[in-house]
């Protein structure tokens, strides 16, 4: 069997390879799906922009195409900046399966078998919740053509596209089918945040596993019964010192794993702050500006949700690696560092003081992706949506 379709890793592979971002897919396959993938974030995107520019003197219609149009750019730029750095992205997940094998003891296969099994409930948490808040946004157009056929009236509810476009054909007749293709682009952006967001996040657990696994080797680095007298003493002293050097190696290639995840995901995670803070903002805007229709509040209110919930876990994730980082000094004053060879004591006190400095994910070495940076973008977001909704009231009273 494959490594990554055992139990931690098979639902983040059917989801890549469902949008054509897995690396190891055939060049066929791949071809096929990325097309869909393009394909739908194309038909979502297009009528978009081009109703955008014939509209950029209604500041209405300008706030209520914001979410989407920023939605679907992120989503297009989580497919560029995965398959420019399908090379990088590929090593990631070979560096991970190595990972594995190299595992020494049952113990660590342990410890990163639990952080994988997190990152796999993530998965599906994650999933459910993103999907339910998608549908509640785009479903709610329905609920007029729906009402037609349970308790008609004498005329034709009004019909709705869940977003504004420009179709360049008369969206009364064609409606259904174009509400069809609307849906289609609908499953190929959700698939993608889906893909892209949780493949990220099983990766953050990776690197707090492997943080995990360094901590007990720290702490277990005098153990499994070496002797320290007569014959034996050399042989514990170069066992001792052999582990330390291995220690210091595994951390080493941890802080390279961060690295070339950092430039892996580096244009994902800059449009996912930048248009996602766009996102959340006009959503904030039309709750207000909507205020007294309760079924418009409700899908601008699940688009707020969506927008926390992707941003906080994004951040927590960040948050996770440089806890988990700060963990390795207090992992090695827990060992029996005192029965080690006075080398290794020196060796231990060179890795502490580069464990002092916690690791970090960062946007270009701009932004650090943590809470503290989740917390400066949910209100940095209530500011701007004041300014907006003065912005607006200004401008319907001129």
């Amino acid at each position: 069997m494959d490594f990554f379709d055992t139990r931690c890793f098979r639902i983040n592979k059917l989801f890549l390879s469902f949008v054509g971002l897995w690396p190891f897919q055939t060049a066929f396959m791949k071809f096929l799906t990325l097309s869909f993938s393009i394909f739908g974030v194309t038909i979502m995107c297009v009528p978009q922009i081009v109703y955008l520019l014939k509209h950029t003197d209604d500041l209405d219609n300008v706030f209520e195409l914001m979410p989407t149009t920023s939605g679907t750019v992120i989503c297009v730029m989580k497919i560029i900046s995965l398959t420019r750095n399908s090379g990088k992205f590929k090593m990631l997940l070979q560096q991970t399966h190595e990972d594995w094998r190299n595992l020494l003891s049952s113990q660590e296969t342990q410890i990163l078998t639990r952080y994988s099994e997190n990152g796999r409930k993530f998965t599906l948490a994650y999933s459910i919740c993103i999907i339910g808040f998608v549908f509640c946004y785009a479903l709610l157009p329905l609920a007029g053509p729906v009402l037609d056929i349970i308790s008609p009236l004498n005329g034709t509810r009004p019909r709705k596209m869940p977003h504004p476009a420009e179709y360049f054909i008369n969206q009364e007749k064609y409606y259904y089918v174009l509400l069809l293709n609307t849906y289609v682009g609908y499953v190929a952006c959700v698939s993608i945040a889906v893909a892209a967001d949780t493949m990220y996040v099983l990766l953050v657990e990776h690197i707090c596993g492997m943080y995990g696994v360094l901590c007990h080797r720290l702490e277990n680095l005098t153990h499994d019964e070496i002797q320290w007298v007569d014959d034996d003493y050399i042989h514990g002293h170069d066992e001792i010192g052999r582990r330390m050097r291995c220690c210091i190696q595994l951390h080493e290639r941890i802080r390279l794993f961060i690295e070339m995840m950092e430039s892996t995901f580096a244009l994902f995670l800059l449009f996912d702050v930048g248009l996602g803070f766009i996102l959340h903002t006009s959503s904030c805007v039309l709750i207000v500006v909507r205020m007294g229709r309760s079924s418009e509040i409700l899908r601008y209110v699940s688009l707020v949700a969506l927008q926390s919930c992707r941003l906080f876990f994004n951040s927590w994730a960040g948050q996770e690696v440089a806890d988990h980082s700060t963990g390795i000094s207090i992992a090695a004053y827990n060992g029996t560092w005192y029965n080690a060879p006075t080398e290794v004591q020196k060796l231990l006190i060179l890795l502490i003081a580069r464990s002092q400095k916690a690791s970090r994910i960062t946007i270009a070495k701009l932004y650090v992706i943590n809470l503290e940076g989740f917390s400066m973008v949910m209100r940095t977001s209530i500011s701007y949506c004041t300014v907006m909704i003065s912005l607006r009231e200004t401008s319907e009273s001129m």
